[in-house]
């Protein structure tokens, strides 16, 4: 199985920051995974811009999970 991570770390003051993580899946396929890769990015940093915050740290990614 394959799972999709998107990690954003955002500065929303000069003395405060927030990170999250978010997991989409499970898939079966990594091809699955991997186009539901496109456009999580820029749509993350869209976010960002929007709320006016600062990016400290930004990653979306397919990774293997553990099958039962």
């Amino acid at each position: 199985m394959w799972m999709l991570v998107a990690t954003i770390c955002l500065q929303l003051s000069p003395t405060d920051a927030e990170c999250r993580a978010t997991v989409q899946g499970v898939y079966a396929k990594p091809q699955t995974c991997r186009k539901r890769m496109e456009g999580q990015h820029e749509a993350l940093l869209t976010l960002a811009d929007d709320i006016g915050a600062r990016v400290l740290f930004l990653s979306v990614k397919c990774s293997k999970g553990k099958d039962a």
